[in-house]
């Protein structure tokens, strides 16, 4: 049973082993968040991001552009009860997946830090505008995206 503040314990490791799983075979990290896109189970710690998304988080800033990426995208996805593709804050591609619990409980699976085949000159252009709002070296973000997937 779901309480108010999430899942239980055995429903935490359950959709955890689910989304570690996702992450082992997709390469792609994965979170699970309620509908006001507080995060409830997540398949990375903060340390495990890629270095892109850890230096951006590094800023008050940054870290409340991420939050409010996923709030954002899980208010979406519940109003419309269908997946969404959205970009954050940062320009990478977020995915949004509703799904339901004991027809109770609605959750979004969120999939993120994707970059795809999207590096060109307006997300440069981007890259060096964000470095100077959050006051991050621009050639650092830019070695970051080489390895993004």
């Amino acid at each position: 049973m779901v309480n108010g503040k999430g899942f239980n314990k055995n429903e935490k490791v359950f959709w955890e082993k689910i989304l570690s799983e996702f992450t082992d075979i997709t390469g792609l990290e994965a979170n699970i968040v309620d509908p006001k896109g507080q995060v409830l189970v997540k398949t990375f710690e903060d340390e495990d991001l890629p270095r892109y998304c850890s230096l951006i988080r590094s800023t008050e800033k940054g870290r409340n552009g991420c939050l409010n990426s996923y709030a954002a995208l899980a208010k979406k996805v519940i109003k419309t009860r269908q997946p969404q593709v959205e970009e954050c804050h940062a320009k990478l591609i977020n995915m949004g997946i509703p799904f339901t619990v004991s027809n109770k409980k609605d959750y979004v699976i969120i999939i993120h830090h994707i970059l795809g085949d999207r590096i060109g000159k307006q997300h440069k252009d981007f890259i060096a505008k964000l470095a100077k709002e959050l006051k991050l070296k621009k050639a650092d973000l830019e070695s970051c995206l080489k390895v993004l997937k």
